[in-house]
């Protein structure tokens, strides 16, 4: 593989992707993903007033839609990657089982993008996005939906996306 690039093989299995799944070779089991790639890497806990937000919107707007069109393009291949998985026996997956693994690595990279901003992502499907806020002594969610131009609403912590509020400037 070129350098800077994971063995897609080795991430699938770390995903618990069944090979079935895809048609890929597996590498040496010392070939370790890139950092770029590992799960979840730690965030620091960040609270962001609504101008930082605002100031970090455009790049969210363009990850988060890189990330939906990425789960568009997942959900074509579901029916057959599923299919694949009961054949798992008899096929190896071949070019469906790829594409949905390299989709899948991609979407995985734009949501960690999203992340390490401190940003949290609610709903890949529907573009939602939280940034941690305080207000008036107790930490809130400023509200983002994929589509919108702007950050417009706030809820509780434990009040979702069905209580959000008018942000008031």
């Amino acid at each position: 593989m070129g350098q800077g690039r994971t063995d897609p093989w080795l991430e699938a299995a770390r995903l618990r992707i069944p090979p079935q799944a895809c048609s890929l070779q597996p590498s040496r089991p010392s070939d370790l993903p890139p950092e770029r790639f590992r799960y979840n890497a730690p965030v620091e806990k960040r609270y962001f007033t609504l101008a930082e937000a605002r100031q970090l919107l455009p790049r969210i707007k363009h990850l988060m839609g890189r990330a939906v069109d990425l789960s568009q393009e997942m959900q074509g291949y579901e029916k057959e990657v599923r299919g694949l998985g009961e054949k798992s026996g008899s096929d190896s997956g071949g070019p469906v089982g790829t594409s949905y693994l390299e989709c899948l690595l991609a979407l995985r990279e734009c949501i960690d993008k999203v992340q390490r901003t401190g940003c949290l992502v609610k709903s890949v499907q529907d573009g939602l996005i939280d940034f941690p806020h305080w207000k008036e002594d107790r930490e809130v969610y400023l509200c983002w939906r994929y589509g919108e131009d702007d950050i417009r609403f706030w809820h509780e912590v434990d009040a979702g996306f069905a209580g959000r509020q008018p942000v008031e400037e």
